[in-house]
């Protein structure tokens, strides 16, 4: 192959790899935002279910304690669903990253000499404290599964004494298995 062709073969493979990390990028970025909304989604239904449970148990006695319980034990699986959705957004984010680390960058500094990823290297090595990691790690499973997890037990009482319903039960405790999972479905993905 003459030099000018394998210069053009190499322009071409330079442009398709600029691509490939440019598409990778957008989809990070947009999972990130569709992460960050899921966050903000059950943050806020978490609130107008809070306050309208609230405002039912201050206001109708018994009564409203029980519909108030009954209105809590939505939370745990908002707090689930949305759990489950920005875990797996947090783990394609990761999987898009590893594959810019692990073969986008080799092939970019074979082709573009080694400053062609110099953010990508500098990121990676920035030194994070241990209480950002241990905040990265448990500090958004605590935030979304934390509301589902004092929901269940400010239910507690109107659904185990109130009620006194097998089937209101054993969705409690469903739901209380649900956000342990989530839980640590988190943290233990985090940590490895």
């Amino acid at each position: 192959m003459t030099t000018s062709a394998q210069a053009y073969e190499a322009a071409i493979q330079k442009d398709i790899l600029i691509s490939e990390f440019s598409n990778l990028r957008q989809e990070q970025f947009g999972r990130t935002v569709f992460q960050q909304g899921i966050a903000g989604l059950s943050f806020t239904i978490t609130a107008i279910i809070a306050g309208v449970a609230i405002n039912q148990y201050a206001s109708d006695g018994s009564s409203g304690r029980e519909s108030a319980g009954l209105l809590l034990m939505i939370l745990p699986i908002v707090s689930i669903v949305t759990g489950v959705v920005y875990h797996e957004q947090h783990q394609s984010i990761l999987m898009v990253g590893h594959y810019i680390r692990d073969r986008i960058a080799p092939l970019a500094k074979q082709l573009a000499g080694n400053e062609f990823f110099d953010w990508e290297v500098y990121i990676r090595s920035y030194p994070r404290t241990r209480a950002f990691r241990i905040a990265m790690a448990i500090g958004m499973p605590l935030l979304i599964c934390g509301t589902g997890v004092v929901a269940l037990a400010a239910s507690f009482v109107p659904v185990f004494f109130d009620f006194g319903n097998v089937g209101v039960i054993l969705l409690w405790l469903a739901e209380l298995a649900g956000m342990l999972w989530v839980t640590f479905l988190w943290i233990f993905s985090r940590s490895s």
